[in-house]
């Protein structure tokens, strides 16, 4: 049975949790503090951690960079406010999920019942040799996420861990440059996701100056929208801006996995 920390320095929340977990059957521990939590970690193996960010001394974000160096199995979620502020510090760090205060009880089982669905293994999923049906694996594909949702790509991350195929993608908020896209040399994305309120705040000009660089040229854009109809009303009224498809928003596994499916065979043709 997966074992759970949860870390709070809220005395009568975290009774409450407890409360909870053990009345939906899940082994845990509790922990005050970011002290605290150290402590528990040296003595049991945990499978999730559930942490506040705001705590006296160490954050979240300490408990989550310790977890990282020395226990990099396990997974983290984090509980916080409305603070967009540490929601995009904590999607920098990598930070599996959150959990906004105030939530309900169900949310906190359906967050660990996600974060312990079981993943193939790193090397499985990269190998490009046949898989189970006997053909060819296609390649894995590098993906910028500009736009600044981020519950929307932490979904998106999570669906490409579904698909399988070793994706990687990094997510481009702030400022929308060509140097934020294609930050080195291996980070040159092979399929850029844009949402359409990012869109508007580059403009269609830069964003059209922006993918005519060689280096992206090809990679196909896709829309992402919460309307799809509004999107493809918007496009309308710009014909001369192109996209390979539109993505509504939230986005689910096999919507992605058909509209990836041909630049991976594309890919795999410029790779032989």
């Amino acid at each position: 049975m997966a074992r759970i920390l949860i870390v709070d320095d809220d005395e009568d929340f975290l009774r409450l949790l407890s409360e909870y977990m053990q009345s939906v059957g899940f082994e845990h521990e509790v922990a005050a503090s970011v002290q605290q939590a150290r402590s528990c970690l040296e003595k049991f193996d945990y499978e999730v951690v559930i942490s506040d960010f705001n705590m006296p001394g160490e954050t979240g974000h300490d408990l989550f960079r310790h977890i990282c160096s020395a226990y990099p199995q396990t997974k983290f979620a984090l509980m916080t406010g409305h603070d967009l502020k540490i929601k995009r510090e904590s999607l920098a760090l990598g930070v599996h999920a959150f959990l906004q205060k105030p939530f309900y009880l169900s949310e906190l089982r359906q967050t660990i019942h996600k974060l312990l669905q079981p993943l193939q293994p790193d090397e499985q999923r990269k190998t490009e040799g046949p898989d189970r049906m006997g053909t060819q694996r296609s390649s894995a594909l590098k993906i910028a996420f500009c736009g600044e949702d981020g519950g929307e790509f932490l979904n998106m991350r999570r669906v490409l861990e579904e698909v399988g195929r070793g994706d990687a993608i990094w997510k481009v908020d702030g400022e929308l440059s060509l140097d934020a896209l294609c930050a080195n040399e291996e980070n040159i994305p092979d399929v850029v996701l844009l949402e359409i309120l990012m869109l508007f705040k580059v403009g269609f000009e830069n964003f059209g100056k922006i993918k005519s660089d060689t280096r992206i040229r090809k990679a196909p854009l896709l829309l992402l929208a919460g309307v799809p109809e509004y999107a493809e009303a918007v496009l309308q009224s710009y014909p001369d801006f192109k996209v390979a498809g539109i993505l509504t928003k939230p986005v689910t596994g096999e919507c992605l996995a058909n509209l990836l499916e041909p630049y991976r065979a594309a890919a795999d043709a410029s790779a032989r």
